[in-house]
């Protein structure tokens, strides 16, 4: 059983790393209090840090995160 409970949505995103300094855009596809799953074209590696956008609140509104896992 999950530990938090998912949220389905579908929002669009904008993920900054180090190879991508203009941000890459993205759906979000689900979060919760644990974290959040959205969909991307290019591949992260687990443990990368990352910052996600959100382009329709404000341009320089960016939130801290971690790739916990990537599939593609």
């Amino acid at each position: 059983m999950r530990r938090f409970i998912r949220h389905p949505t579908d929002f669009p995103i904008l993920v900054f790393s180090a190879k991508s300094a203009h941000g890459d855009e993205a759906s979000l596809c689900d979060i919760s209090q644990g974290g959040l799953a959205c969909s991307l074209r290019k591949k992260l590696r687990r443990d990368e840090p990352v910052e996600l956008g959100i382009p329709s609140l404000q341009q320089d509104y960016r939130i801290a995160g971690l790739v916990v896992r990537c599939r593609k």
